[in-house]
């Protein structure tokens, strides 16, 4: 079976590399192809390699679901630059895809929602993004080594009033990374500064917290089950915790950094739980 590599090349690039076969070409959209489409904008669930160049034809600039699930025997896809608007990225399951780059050119986006893939390494693109409106969930991608999209993203959602755990929308406004024992870089949310909800689960060889040097604020931190997590001086800037926190099953990490870290905060949280952490003294 032919797995495909899935990218925007433009004519003067292809004349630079000698690639004139018009086959090659996996996709290319001229900005006299491009509409709006913000009156009804399409959903996109590509199936095959085909279909790639197919909806980039097509040539709007806003789509409200792009569903990557049932695309098969694409590896690589660094593609739709001339999105502007993407209402939501997801699929529930992933089986081809290694890297997914592209979509360089959207400046709103509403979330991302990938989970069960099982052959993703790299996360990348999104570039032009100060803000998610609602969500980024990424859960159980056993290969997955590097997160670096969003790196101007400062802002997901919204912190919600009141506080109160029991309203839907306070889900919906969320940064979730969970199930991925080989992610060691996130990088791509080193700008992150306010999140209502931040949950870091079941990533086994995550070292550090430094990729959230930015983050400020938050209504609910939770960290959990993070084996390799050295220390959380990486989060330096973290001034308020309205609500919740949550440190548990964090082997290396000191109760004594935790404490002293909480103290440190401006509006340290109402709700605390501390569990499985190392009891050794700090020095």
């Amino acid at each position: 079976m032919t797995r495909h590599t899935y990218a925007l090349l433009s004519p003067l690039l292809l004349f630079a590399i000698g690639c004139t076969d018009p086959n090659a070409i996996a996709a290319e959209c001229s900005p006299g192809q491009l509409q709006d489409c913000s009156e009804n904008p399409p959903d996109y669930k590509p199936l095959s390699a085909d279909d790639i160049p197919r909806l980039c034809e097509e040539g709007c600039t806003h789509v409200a679901f792009f569903n990557l699930g049932g695309l098969s025997d694409v590896t690589e896809l660094d593609s739709f630059h001339h999105l502007t608007r993407l209402g939501e990225l997801f699929y529930l399951s992933q089986y081809d895809l290694k890297i997914l780059d592209g979509f360089s050119s959207v400046e709103r986006l509403g979330g991302v929602a990938l989970e069960s893939g099982n052959a993703l390494e790299a996360f990348r693109g999104f570039d032009r993004l100060e803000r998610i409106d609602a969500r980024v969930e990424i859960k159980s991608h056993p290969e997955l080594r590097a997160i670096t999209a969003f790196q101007n993203v400062r802002e997901i959602g919204e912190l919600v009033e009141p506080l109160d755990e029991r309203l839907p929308t306070e889900q919906s406004f969320r940064l979730e990374i969970s199930s991925a024992n080989k992610l060691t870089d996130l990088s791509g949310f080193s700008n992150l500064e306010v999140v209502n909800f931040f949950a870091l689960r079941h990533l086994g060889a995550l070292t550090s917290m430094d990729d959230f040097g930015a983050l400020r604020e938050t209504k609910t931190f939770v960290l959990h089950d993070l084996a390799s997590l050295e220390s959380i001086e990486g989060l330096a800037s973290m001034k308020h915790i309205h609500q919740g926190a949550r440190f548990l099953d964090l082997p290396n990490v000191k109760r004594c950094e935790i404490e002293a870290f909480l103290e440190g905060l401006e509006t340290p949280p109402v709700d605390l739980l501390i569990d499985n952490v190392n009891e050794d003294p700090c020095d």
